[in-house]
């Protein structure tokens, strides 16, 4: 039985794939008012899970037919975080996860969120949904400038179990996430995962999966 949960945030526990699609239209149409929408979410979707940086360079290269500068992808990025800071609100969670984490919690299980997203829009989503409470460790590994697939995120939740003497096996670890860059991370760091898809399974992934972990 798993005794530490690490989730990812993006399509995983939250329905973000709309929103960073059409942040990513809206950032990139600025300066491209040809791009089509679905041109733009079809990249997007193509890359996700790497970092805002990756995203729009691959986005730029293949839409306009241009290698694109460093200073105007990074000016991309600060535009979009803008964006993103501003419709925060309008992000909402997967269904069941919620009730997924209650469960979780009350079952005495540990809860991690690992995730490639910025702790600063992070946790104004986690606040946003009022499930902050239910995570032993929030761990943004672009601020760590440590992205997956590298397992570092991992080792330091394993450090903290620990020092706290949790006296967790690594195979009583499970990651979940929608990616290959989770399935990767997981690999490297020796623990067993979940790769779900929400979107062909009509959003209830955890209303599904809840009994098989709490």
């Amino acid at each position: 039985m798993k005794k530490h949960i690490l989730l990812d945030f993006d399509e995983t526990i939250c329905d973000t794939r709309g929103f960073n699609s059409e942040t990513c239209f809206e950032s990139v149409k600025k300066h491209y008012p040809e791009v089509k929408r679905q041109e733009v979410y079809d990249m997007q979707h193509i890359v996700r899970g790497r970092t805002l940086v990756d995203i729009y360079a691959y986005i730029i290269k293949n839409a306009a037919n241009i290698e694109p500068e460093e200073a105007f992808v990074q000016q991309l990025v600060l535009e979009s975080m803008e964006y993103q800071n501003e419709n925060l609100h309008k992000v909402p969670l997967f269904e069941g996860i919620k009730l997924f984490l209650e469960k979780l919690t009350r079952s005495g299980k540990y809860v991690s969120l690992i995730t490639n997203r910025d702790k600063d829009t992070l946790i104004k989503i986690l606040d946003n949904h009022n499930i902050t409470k239910y995570f032993d460790n929030i761990i943004s590994c672009i601020d760590l400038q440590r992205l997956k697939p590298d397992p570092v995120a991992f080792e330091i939740v394993m450090d903290k179990d620990v020092k706290l003497k949790r006296e967790i096996e690594r195979e009583n670890y499970i990651y979940i996430g929608d990616s290959d860059v989770d399935k990767r991370f997981a690999q490297n760091a020796g623990i067993d995962y979940m790769i779900i898809d929400q979107y062909v399974n009509d959003y209830l992934m955890f209303k599904n999966i809840t009994n098989i972990f709490a």
